[in-house]
């Protein structure tokens, strides 16, 4: 729960009340002062979408990776990356126990000559997280690569999906290279060099006290992916071609449909239900990010027409698309 702490306590600087903060967001003080607590994904996307609104901190994600970084609030994965004996170690380490800090993001580390990049991925295909979540992941990144060197430690160049901020002077301070916005994916490219570099604070003894305590931490996380979440991932593959019918989601799944139906059972789920809330939540990100108009999300969704997409979102959400889109904005 580091993440959410650092985020309130920036808030908390600019004059806003903890308990306030904590009942906006549905959580208590005593919650989010325990070490090794987490909270659910959508909540933590909900304080990155809301709280730089409610702050007035355009740079919020950059803010509170400063913040984290100087008040020493880090987590163990931090101290993890800084006592390996190089960058390139402590980032492969820390990669290697993602699930410590968020469940909410995938990274992969992509080999490719004298480069390396770093591809952020949202878990779940329906959601992507918030421009000063991802800001802050990569800022956090870079000041503690730039704490642990003698090295400045600066990326070949940044590319972010989401658009480009009002203001850039931050965020080209921070992160002092070239940076592309609108891109399809998130893309930290650092030189193979620099991350060969070794640490000042390598400590191999304590790496591998680390390594153990993150070990243990990551065996009590709930087990991995559940089979909702796999057919769920199928569905999004499925709905353009408009067929994410029960039998070719098995297919896809290389199980019987059978053996689809059971499984999603033992979860208390079915195929439609999971095919639903799919659809709604895509409905959703699509709506309220204005990118495509409401014959496309239809089409985009699987449906035969948009007056079937109409009919389907009032009977999710109790209001129509149109009606959703102009709450939303505005």
């Amino acid at each position: 729960m580091h993440v959410a702490r650092a985020a309130f306590a920036e808030a908390m600087a600019r004059g806003h009340d903890e308990r306030a903060l904590c009942a906006r967001f549905g959580l208590t003080p005593a919650a989010l002062a325990e070490p090794n607590g987490r909270i659910p994904v959508d909540v933590l996307r909900e304080i990155w979408s809301e709280l730089p609104a409610l702050t007035g901190i355009d740079d919020l994600g950059i803010a509170v990776a400063r913040r984290a970084g100087e008040s020493g609030a880090l987590p163990a994965l931090a101290h993890l990356l800084r006592s390996a004996a190089t960058v390139g170690d402590g980032l492969r380490l820390a990669l290697r126990y993602q699930r410590l800090v968020t469940e909410a993001v995938t990274t992969h580390w992509v080999d490719a000559g004298d480069e390396i990049r770093l591809v952020v991925d949202d878990r779940d295909p329906a959601f992507r997280l918030p421009r000063h979540a991802i800001e802050f992941g990569v800022a956090a990144l870079l000041l503690l690569a730039r704490s642990a060197t003698e090295h400045a430690f600066v990326p070949r160049r940044i590319a972010f999906r989401h658009a480009a901020p009002r203001d850039h002077t931050e965020s080209r301070r921070l992160f002092a290279c070239p940076i592309a916005y609108d891109a399809g994916v998130n893309v930290i490219t650092f030189a193979r060099a620099d991350l060969a570099r070794p640490q000042r604070s390598s400590d191999r003894s304590l790496a591998e006290i680390l390594e153990r305590h993150a070990r243990a931490l990551e065996a009590r996380l709930p087990g991995c992916e559940s089979f909702a979440a796999a057919v769920r991932r199928a569905l999004v593959d499925l709905l353009e071609a408009n067929d994410p019918g029960l039998a070719t989601v098995a297919a896809k799944l290389r199980v019987s449909p059978r053996t689809l139906q059971r499984r999603l059972a033992a979860e208390g789920t079915t195929h439609r239900r999971v095919r639903d809330e799919l659809r709604c939540d895509l409905a959703l990100r699509h709506l309220e990010s204005g990118d495509l108009g409401l014959q496309e999300i239809a089409f985009v969704l699987g449906f035969s027409d948009q007056s079937t997409f109409h009919h389907a979102f009032v009977r999710w959400t109790g209001r129509t698309p149109g009606a959703h889109r102009r709450q939303r904005l505005g």
